[in-house]
């Protein structure tokens, strides 16, 4: 079935070998069926492949003939896990769109799931990263290589199976907004979902999982309050590392967000990680060719758990949490209870 009519010159766009063929699209909107995508393309939101060779004004032609209700268009790069979409009247509007949000039929792409992938597209603009020089303080040996963000993507996966929307923060965001890059004497990961869509399902089937290179390592506090959760990786290379995963609370009356930490016994001290107040309406970020979600104002997230000299190098042993850390209370004896390992 040829999903599109022949009066739309979307030919223009491909290279010569590939004329023969439907070009690639992906769904972005629309109550998609294959009969009603062929009979009324009018009803759909789509982008359409191009080339990074291809000129402004080409694409402008192409979409004032469109039939669709929008059309933008994207590049597919090999070398990342996200679709690089964008329209020509605004070029610096780029959105990065996760490939795992969508499956392929014929030559086109469609959302695995229409209302988690809507939540993804309002979420999609790229924001960038300073790539600032950093001069290292420290004579610590490099634990992390960028290969290693390919676990974090496989984390945000399991998220999105679950309907639930990460976003990096601590050091994961550090490195991402300050160098472009994780941090390489870090050895954890660290992403955080808001408490009203924590994957507790996912935590406790990963509690039934025994994977070979990631598995749940610990879990701490309970829903609702001070709960983290813990994965474990090894990688191909020998080397293991941890990503922990942040529940994000809200404190209305103080007008801040909080992640929390749980200090070992006797009192099992609990405190707060408070940031600027901000809604679970996110940017993206490209970190190693793999996308991510980040708050879309990052400096003040991390000038609240750095302080204003963030853009400095900070030794990872022995490190001191910020400026924004407070105490919270005390698990006590309870504390043991609340504290698993696996």
């Amino acid at each position: 079935m040829n999903y599109y009519r022949p009066n739309v010159p979307l030919r223009d766009l491909i290279s010569e070998e590939d004329r023969t063929r439907t070009p690639k699209l992906i769904i972005l909107d629309g109550p998609y069926t294959r009969e009603l995508f062929a009979g009324q393309p009018e009803l759909f939101m789509v982008a359409v492949e191009v080339g990074e060779d291809r000129t402004i004004d080409d694409l402008k032609k192409v979409k004032e003939s469109s039939p669709y209700a929008e059309l933008l268009f994207f590049i597919n790069s090999p070398s990342n896990d996200f679709f690089e979409i964008f329209r020509p009247e605004n070029i610096s509007d780029l959105r990065l769109m996760p490939k795992s949000a969508y499956t392929k039929e014929w030559n086109t792409f469609v959302p695995r799931d229409d209302a988690f992938h809507a939540r993804l597209w309002a979420g999609s603009r790229m924001i960038g990263c300073l790539n600032l020089t950093n001069l290292r303080n420290t004579t610590e040996p490099p634990v992390m290589i960028p290969e290693d963000v390919y676990w974090l993507s496989v984390m945000r996966d399991l998220h999105f199976e679950y309907r639930a929307l990460p976003f990096v923060l601590g050091g994961t965001l550090l490195g991402w907004r300050r160098e472009c890059a994780l941090i390489p004497h870090t050895t954890d990961m660290d992403i955080a979902t808001f408490e009203d869509e924590f994957p507790m399902a996912l935590i406790e089937d990963a509690i039934n999982m025994r994977g070979e290179r990631l598995r749940l390592h610990r879990v701490i506090g309970k829903p609702g309050d001070s709960y983290e959760a813990t994965f474990s990786v090894t990688t191909q290379r020998g080397t293991t590392f941890t990503i922990d995963l942040f529940t994000m609370y809200r404190d209305p009356a103080k007008r801040c967000c909080y992640t929390t930490i749980v200090y070992g016994p006797p009192a099992y001290k609990k405190y707060r990680d408070e940031y600027p107040w901000f809604e679970a309406d996110f940017c993206t970020a490209n970190l190693h060719g793999y996308v991510f979600h980040v708050p879309c104002d990052p400096d003040a997230i991390l000038e609240a758990d750095y302080g204003k000299n963030w853009t400095a190098d900070r030794p990872s042993k022995g490190y001191r949490y910020g400026p924004n850390l407070v105490w919270n209370g005390n698990y006590g004896t309870k504390g043991a209870e609340l504290v698993r390992f696996f």
